[in-house]
């Protein structure tokens, strides 16, 4: 095609053919009009290909083995490096 074509953001992009002359990209998300604008300089030739791919879902696990040290393993080392200390300075003194 050899014609003018617009391509802007819009609000909905439907999932099939809905316009004469426009190319829609999303503005919701990642936002990939905005990322297309920044990224390409007007008068660059673009080939429209295929199909907007299914958003994915992003599953993040979630970091047990961070949190457990963070939340038991090092408030129970603290608190025993602290007594052991405690009683260190008391033996040295005599007291216990």
């Amino acid at each position: 095609m050899q014609e003018n074509v617009f391509i802007h953001g819009f609000q909905k992009v439907p999932r099939h053919p809905a316009s004469h002359g426009c190319i829609r990209l999303p503005l919701a998300g990642a936002n990939p009009a905005k990322w297309f604008y920044d990224w390409i300089d007007v008068g660059t030739p673009v080939s429209i290909r295929g199909h907007w791919p299914a958003p994915t879902l992003r599953v993040e696990k979630p970091a047990l083995a961070g949190s457990f040290i963070q939340k038991i393993i090092i408030p129970i080392v603290t608190t025993t490096a602290c007594v052991v200390i405690i009683l260190l300075v008391w033996r040295r003194r005599g007291k216990v």
